[in-house]
């Protein structure tokens, strides 16, 4: 939303800029209106009402170009963003547009209508009236200053997110997900105990472990990146004995072959054996730093409630890398490990995740079919790769990031237009004076330099002013950013490059007609 505002404010203002320079140029009529008896009243309704028309004109143009706009945004939108379906363009929105446009309009029209109805009568019709514009481009270069320090901050925030878009592909989620196919398996029986559950699990993993597009396969209750949450209180057998509160600690059921199916490092210990019960137990790292601050947690004991009403104490056999469970950008919590083949009939969910070599979805069906081999009413559903739960989890920044280029890409455009109108402007109210100091002798070389000298130094009031609205702002943004700071330097650098680069095209190209005046010709009009 401030993107928005802030590129119709640029917008509005290089209309301001247009309706001051063709009020400069209606100086004459407006005085012989005023002269034959137009009133100052009059004369600033018409004014208004022609930039009140103007302004209908071009938000009924943009009302239509927002339909097409909106569907393609719409398009692209990550399907994850909430109500999605409900964006489009209503009567709300057509009465909303209509009112920022009147808006618009009523602002940016009303100081050049009043400063056209101020008219001068002896000097409008006289001699003056060709020299007095100098003195009214004060306001039209304070808004040029504010269009560039409103693009400088639209650029900085689309550099930042582009940057926290680029932390965000190459974090380390703990475990590799490419290549990762997952699903659930749903049977129309597991069996009357665990053993038999665990049984019929067993023999669904031996059989996809056989194909030879698998290359390793396990079940868990939970798969990273895809929501959910489940804890437990757990304690070491120290803290135990102390009396210390349990902690809640986040809980993963596993199989064995699951954490060499998502290439988790097990960085000490090993991994589950199918024999393994509820005695045994993997931790992470942050869970083994949590629970023994002192020592190391292999071979250690801790007690859980996540099994049972009573309290079980398991032997911590393995330690795992941190694996970022519930989100690319957050971080990876406590985790503990339990074997799930010793409490499959509990299980509520059962996900698998298998790696495979070519392409994941060119698995799916012989997925089908082996799994139909040991249970002909066995049925994988919800069949998603770790690539689509990564690209979900960073879709909303990834979106931002293309929203904000967009919009900060148009207010560089504008700005740079506005900053050419401005110059060009001025370079045809200095015509006669150019003609003149030509003709004494001044070279075209000085007249240029001094020229692109007076744009830079708009361009250099815009970006001052636009990175301390930057910085000072910077807090704003820090929740949509990872791993990068809002006071980043090198991206405020690069922003103040982009700025000064359009910045100065949009001043040297109107600058440069001083190179074609041909000093007699502009003598010889004036």
């Amino acid at each position: 939303l401030a993107a928005v505002v802030a590129v119709l404010l640029v917008a509005a203002s290089n209309v301001a800029h247009l309706l001051l320079a063709r009020g400069e140029a209606r100086t004459g009529e407006v005085a012989v209106r005023a002269a034959l008896g137009g009133s100052r009243t009059r004369l600033l309704r018409q004014l208004l009402v022609e930039s009140g028309v103007l302004a209908l004109a071009g938000g009924l143009l943009g009302f239509a170009v927002a339909s097409v706009g909106v569907a393609a945004l719409v398009a692209v939108a990550p399907p994850s963003l909430p109500r999605l379906e409900l964006v489009r363009l209503d009567g709300g929105v057509f009465l909303f547009s209509l009112a920022a446009t009147a808006c618009a309009a009523l602002v940016f029209g009303l100081v050049p209508a009043v400063r056209a109805s101020r008219a001068d009568l002896t000097g409008a019709l006289g001699e003056r009236a060709r020299t007095r514009g100098r003195g009214r481009q004060r306001l039209s270069r304070g808004l040029i200053v504010a269009e560039v320090a409103t693009s400088v901050v639209l650029v900085w925030a689309t550099g930042l997110l582009l940057r926290s878009s680029a932390a965000l592909q190459g974090v380390d989620l703990g475990f590799d997900r490419h290549g990762v196919v997952t699903f659930t398996l749903e049977l129309p029986d597991w069996g009357d105990s665990n053993e038999e559950a665990a049984a019929t699990m067993a023999a669904h993993l031996d059989r996809i472990r056989s194909m030879p597009e698998v290359e390793a396969v396990g079940f868990t209750n939970r798969l990273p990146l895809a929501g959910g949450l489940f804890t437990g209180g757990v304690r070491s057998s120290e803290m135990a004995a102390a009396e210390v509160e349990s902690v809640d600690i986040s809980m993963r059921w596993i199989t064995p072959g699951y954490l060499p199916a998502m290439r988790a490092r097990v960085v000490a210990g090993r991994d589950f054996r199918p024999e393994d019960g509820v005695g045994m137990a993997l931790v992470d790292e942050r869970a083994a730093s949590l629970l023994w601050p002192d020592g190391e947690a292999l071979g250690r004991r801790l007690e859980t409630t996540a099994i049972g009403q009573d309290p079980v104490v398991a032997e911590v056999i393995g330690v795992v890398a941190p694996m970022k469970h519930h989100g690319v950008a957050s971080e990876a919590v406590p985790t503990v490990f339990l074997p799930m083949l010793a409490r499959v009939a509990q299980q509520s969910f059962r996900y698998a995740a298998a790696r495979v070599s070519g392409r994941p979805e060119d698995v799916v069906d012989p997925l089908r079919e082996a799994v139909r081999e040991v249970d002909p009413g066995a049925v994988v559903a919800r069949v998603r790769t770790m690539d689509d739960f990564f690209s979900d989890d960073v879709a909303a920044t990834r979106f931002a990031s293309f929203l904000l280029t967009v919009f900060g890409g148009i207010a560089l455009v504008l700005a740079a237009v506005g900053l050419h109108g401005v110059m060009a402007y001025s370079m045809r109210q200095r015509t006669r004076e150019i003609g003149v100091r030509v003709a004494l002798g001044a070279t075209r070389g000085e007249i240029l330099a001094e020229a692109v000298r007076s744009g830079a130094i708009l361009v250099a009031g815009g970006l001052g002013l636009g990175l301390l609205v930057s910085l000072g702002g910077a807090e704003l943004v820090r929740s949509l950013l990872y791993d990068v700071q809002p006071r980043d330097l090198p991206t405020l650098l690069a922003a103040s490059g982009a700025v000064i680069v359009v910045g100065m095209i949009g001043t040297w190209l109107p600058a440069r007609l001083v190179l074609r005046l041909d000093p007699a010709t502009a003598l010889r009009e004036e």
